[in-house]
């Protein structure tokens, strides 16, 4: 009996190195359970908080890309009446350029100008025709003149001529009279 109670308390007291084993296991376990509840909670409280920042960065990114998204739609919208009027205005251009006729515009515009053309050249004949008449005209105008002024310096030239004779005759008959008043001065004044 003793035996059996030296081998049961043997076997109970190995029991109890196992079982006191188990709870240093279990200890342990719960030590690093706790901890890691802890450190679960501590985790935890800052993926909420990232959670609520990232929560709040979201909304005002919400916010202003909503802003943006209503101005670049405001600005998409005043682009797009630009266009539509551009658009409508070009498309009244485009049926107007199509309304005119610019091969017989073309045609007519060509016509003017070879008219022109006809014109301009059959003025420079005409202007060189009455270039050689002009000169022609004024060669003989001024052989004219030359002969007219030789001709009025021949006469002025005679004229002259006869003047001093007339001078010479005039100025020797005031002379010979003076002489003769002289003559009869002194005669009469010594007398």
């Amino acid at each position: 009996m003793n035996d059996k109670m030296n081998t049961a308390l043997a076997e109970l007291q190995d029991s109890l190195l196992e079982i006191n084993s188990w709870v240093e296991l279990i200890k342990n376990s719960e030590r690093a359970a706790v901890s890691a509840i802890e450190q679960a909670a501590r985790s935890s409280q800052g993926i909420q908080d990232l959670i609520i920042r990232l929560q709040r960065d979201a909304e005002n990114t919400q916010q202003a890309i909503r802003s943006t998204s209503q101005q670049t739609h405001a600005a998409i919208e005043k682009q797009l009446d630009a266009y539509r009027e551009l658009a409508g205005e070009t498309s009244a251009l485009v049926e107007y350029l199509k309304s005119v006729n610019f091969p017989a515009r073309l045609d007519k515009i060509d016509t003017s100008v070879a008219s022109i053309n006809t014109g301009i050249v059959n003025l420079s004949d005409k202007l060189d025709r009455v270039k050689d008449q002009f000169i022609i005209k004024l060669d003989t105008d001024l052989q004219e003149i030359e002969q007219r002024l030789k001709a009025s310096q021949q006469q002025v030239e005679q004229q002259f001529k006869i003047i001093q004779r007339k001078q010479n005759t005039w100025f020797g008959l005031l002379t010979l009279i003076l002489i003769i008043l002289l003559g009869m001065t002194i005669y009469l004044i010594t007398k």
